[in-house]
């Protein structure tokens, strides 16, 4: 897999950048830059619907060429992620308009004032224990989001942001013929914004790996449906898109590691392929010393100031509570590799595949626009 540098690949062609286009085009003033090509592709269109198929990155899609050709015959162009390429920051980002840095939703475990150890904020529990909070969604109670939806409303746009069940209020689609008949009906009804969400094959990337048969029936399943809706809907500009890709990882045990978890202040955060950590005073060198013996060449260990400076998360104003959880040094993999810490964890399991490191096959997004 290739390395990609330490920075944003295209600050011009990310998620953010995307819904930029979006809200320009229904006449929302956009956070950030807009992509050319999206905007022409959108220009004349009143009826647009975005599906999101969670994990689906370019590298996916070309793994199973023949049970995708419908969606990679259509590539508009290639974008990419957020930093990291992990659901949460992805679909925040794409959600909002803005990026992880700005919204403070940077990665799945993170931390709250009050709370000694990280959340997972999607799920609800504490990252350690795996205990449920008490307060719901408590990491959006502290760190509020405004949606799409709710800006293009504001300008007489009808939108409708419609997550698989139960996710979001519960009242999305079960199955992908849900997702294409609500999106159908969505439209006779007058509506002019669709954004649908659906968990896999992410889900399943995660289980099973890159090279699964139960990963090439569900793409095979994604672009069925796609094709039949943008041929029963040809009034309706279509994009499908990804969040982000995975790779299969290797699993490496920080406890393994007494040099490096002798220098930890607390629990590392965010993710095990971008990793937060939080240093003991006094402890930088042999922290840096040790994991860089270990690690430098899977991992890019830098100095969160040093990120924060070079815009990784994204520009923007950096959102504080945000900040709490990105620590003194992060570590960016490079390579197949994934940190954990069963000293702190009580239950620990593995995945196949997983995302948030910096390779191209992670970061890489194949946008695909239909009924132009």
């Amino acid at each position: 897999m290739e390395k990609l540098p330490l920075r944003l690949f295209d600050r011009e062609t990310t998620l953010v950048n995307l819904t930029s286009s979006l809200l320009a085009h229904y006449g929302v003033t956009p956070f950030h830059k807009t992509i050319k090509e999206v905007d022409e592709a959108m220009a004349n269109h009143r009826k647009i619907a975005f599906f999101l198929f969670d994990g689906s990155g370019e590298y996916i899609l070309n793994t199973y060429p023949h049970v995708t050709k419908f969606m990679r015959e259509h590539k508009l162009m290639t974008i990419h992620s957020v930093n990291p390429a992990t659901t949460v920051a992805c679909t925040t980002a794409l959600l909002t308009g803005k990026n992880p840095i700005e919204n403070g939703w940077l990665g799945w475990s993170l931390y709250l004032e009050g709370y000694a150890d990280p959340i997972d904020v999607f799920p609800n529990k504490d990252s350690l224990s795996g205990e449920k909070i008490a307060i719901p969604e408590v990491y959006k109670t502290v760190c509020p989001l405004t949606y799409i939806d709710a800006l293009l409303k504001e300008k007489g746009v009808k939108a409708r942001l419609d997550l698989q069940a139960p996710l979001w209020d519960g009242k999305g689609p079960k199955s992908l013929k849900e997702m294409r008949t609500h999106a159908r009906d969505f439209f006779a009804d007058g509506g002019d914004f669709y954004y649908g969400y659906w968990t896999n094959p992410d889900h399943l990337l995660h289980e099973r790996g890159i090279h699964s048969c139960k990963v090439r029936h569900t793409m095979r399943q994604i672009n069925a449906m796609v094709k039949r809706f943008v041929k029963e809907n040809p009034d309706v500009l279509v994009f499908t898109l990804a969040d982000h890709g995975l790779i299969d990882v290797q699993y490496r045990d920080l406890k393994a590691f007494p040099a490096i978890t002798d220098c930890l202040a607390k629990p590392t955060a965010m993710e095990g392929r971008t990793t937060s950590f939080f240093l003991k005073e006094g402890k930088e060198n042999q922290f840096v010393e040790a994991f860089n013996k270990e690690f430098s060449e899977r991992f890019a260990l830098v100095r969160t100031d040093d990120l924060l400076k070079e815009g990784y998360f994204g520009e923007g104003e950096i959102n504080p509570k945000g900040r709490l959880s990105l620590g003194d040094y992060i570590a960016i993999a490079l390579a197949d590799q994934l940190l954990c810490d069963t000293r702190v964890m009580k239950d620990f399991s593995v995945h196949k595949g997983h995302h948030a490191g910096a390779t191209k096959e992670e970061c890489e997004v194949l946008l695909a626009c239909y009924n132009r």
